[in-house]
């Protein structure tokens, strides 16, 4: 059976989607080794960021967990591509993960790393509100993203022609005693002479 569309999508967008996590992850492995590029902006808002708790702390924890992310992604992807079944079934749970992940993040996002932002008193001049907003409407925007890919990404994992698909390609090809693969029945030249 032929790969459906909706899985060489996914395919592609999971090795893109990996690839950018890794890359991500290796500017902020960066900006902790060469300290000068964590204080580009020098802003009061950016200043302010980097010393929230919370903010801190889902660093902390967000960081590994988004590295594994990123790898399982560029490996669920190739699957995808070389029509594994595992691969599908990684997707599936993938998504839900990161659906729920996406949740929890703009979640702490908006009860702790705002409010604590607004406390150390947050955006001071232009340059400052600019900043604040570009943080909250990147919030906004990154979970909205997120969250409708992985929707996205369990719903057509679970298709009824996707789930066949892997199936079918899953299922060793079973040749009847005498016969050949496509069911003809043997020749006459086929049958053993006793």
């Amino acid at each position: 059976m032929q790969r459906p569309t909706a899985v060489t999508v996914f395919g592609v967008l999971n090795i893109i989607v990996g690839v950018l996590g890794l890359l991500g992850f290796l500017m902020f492995l960066l900006s902790r080794l060469v300290p000068e590029m964590a204080q580009g902006s020098g802003t009061q808002a950016a200043q302010a960021m980097q010393e929230v708790p919370s903010l801190r702390v889902w660093k902390l924890v967000g960081v590994p967990i988004g590295l594994i992310g990123s790898l399982v992604a560029f490996v669920t992807g190739i699957g995808l591509l070389m029509m594994k079944s595992w691969a599908r079934v990684t997707a599936i749970v993938y998504g839900v993960f990161r659906i729920c992940m996406s949740t929890v993040g703009f979640v702490i996002m908006m009860a702790f790393i705002v409010p604590a932002m607004s406390r150390m008193g947050g955006p001071g001049g232009p340059a400052e509100s600019a900043v604040f907003a570009m943080v909250m409407f990147g919030a906004v925007v990154t979970a909205a993203i997120a969250l409708t890919y992985n929707i996205l990404l369990v719903y057509f994992m679970t298709r009824h022609n996707v789930v066949e698909a892997f199936r079918a390609n899953a299922t060793p090809m079973q040749v009847p005693a005498g016969g050949s693969p496509d069911g003809a029945a043997g020749s006459a030249d086929d049958v053993p002479v006793e």
